[in-house]
């Protein structure tokens, strides 16, 4: 297991832009991502059988309008994701990634069309406060389920594509 962890490639932080929707607005924003991979191998008496695990750490910073306010954020999100490979006389086979992801958002500023009006600026900025506060559990679910379903999508198709190469290449340079 440990020979195998060490061969694993050790991933570069990504860079990305966000631009989602979330809750209804239009979230945009930059993200750095990081990513360490893990090679766990399971008891098996008939078959290799190997756990992939994908965690990592997304950083982002994103603003967002709802109505006349404008939230900036500073978010944080951890995922795990798992895929299981088999290895047998038939060949490699894997199943679906799964995983999971956790997420923490801090609003860092607010901005309102109406700052610069005397006295209705207190009163939109704190209806836009306690809107931003009742919201964001839901927001953070949505959060944690887009977060969780990149990673897995992103750890199938990486996976995917090595296995796709490796065939090709042991065909065209070994058999």
């Amino acid at each position: 297991g440990e020979l195998l962890n060490r061969l694993l490639p050790h991933l570069e932080q990504a860079d990305d832009e966000i631009n989602d929707r979330l809750m209804g607005g239009r979230v945009l924003g930059r993200s750095r991502i990081t990513t360490r991979l893990r090679l766990v191998l399971l008891p098996d008496r008939e078959r290799w059988r190997m756990g992939l695990e994908a965690q990592g750490n997304v950083n982002s910073r994103t603003h967002t309008k709802r109505g006349p306010a404008r939230f900036h954020n500073a978010g944080r999100s951890r995922y795990l994701v798992r895929k299981l490979l088999l290895i047998d006389r038939r060949g490699i086979h894997t199943g679906d990634a799964e995983g999971s992801a956790s997420t923490n958002a801090n609003l860092t500023r607010m901005e309102t069309d109406l700052d610069g009006v005397p006295l209705v600026n207190l009163l939109v900025r704190s209806i836009a406060r306690q809107m931003y506060d009742r919201d964001a559990p839901t927001a953070e679910d949505q959060a944690e389920g887009m977060v969780a379903s990149r990673a897995r999508a992103r750890l199938d198709q990486e996976v995917d594509q090595q296995l796709s190469d490796a065939t090709h290449k042991f065909r065209r340079e070994i058999w």
